[in-house]
């Protein structure tokens, strides 16, 4: 999926120029479009189950996931007691794409990360790894919760706009 096909699937879940604390924000055909798809997800999330049961094998897991607060992915932290081990895995349900990310906030995709990769590949085999420059990508005319309109990236549209 080229980096175009994504943002077009992302406008089609975010109203381009409408304010998110905008009355109208709620009643756009995107917004209802996106409350559908994440109360939809709550049923049919096989494959991630799958995967954490899996990632349970190896490491502590600890299930984030809140799409009825309409944040748009699967979200679990993973770490191992007494390691420097703790990363957070981010599985988009509005487009195939996936993340890994550091305590901090701070995209990882090598090194100690290469087994997370692996299974999320594994259990998501449509799903690539978002890359960093595309993800901190702002479209300027969307606005979310906790971003205003030149503030929304990639990530916080395609993931939550959570601050890690």
């Amino acid at each position: 999926m080229t980096s175009d096909q994504i943002i077009e699937i992302i406008y089609q879940y975010f109203p381009k120029g409408i304010d998110f604390y905008d009355r109208q924000y709620l009643n756009t055909v995107e917004f209802k479009k996106l409350t559908e798809i994440c109360f939809a997800r709550i049923d049919s999330s096989k494959d991630w189950s799958s995967l954490l049961e899996d990632l349970k094998l190896e490491f502590n897991v600890m299930d984030y996931t809140n799409l009825y607060v309409f944040d748009r992915c699967f979200f679990a932290e993973v770490s191992l007691l007494n390691t420097d081990f703790h990363y957070f895995i981010h599985v988009s349900i509005i487009c195939n794409l996936f993340a890994i990310t550091d305590v901090l906030g701070n995209f990882v995709s090598s090194g100690k990360t290469k087994l997370l990769k692996d299974l999320v590949e594994i259990h998501f085999p449509n799903h690539s790894l978002i890359d960093l420059e595309f993800a901190n990508k702002i479209l300027p005319d969307l606005s979310l919760q906790r971003a205003d309109f030149g503030e929304t990236t990639i990530f916080k549209l395609v993931f939550a706009d959570y601050s890690l």
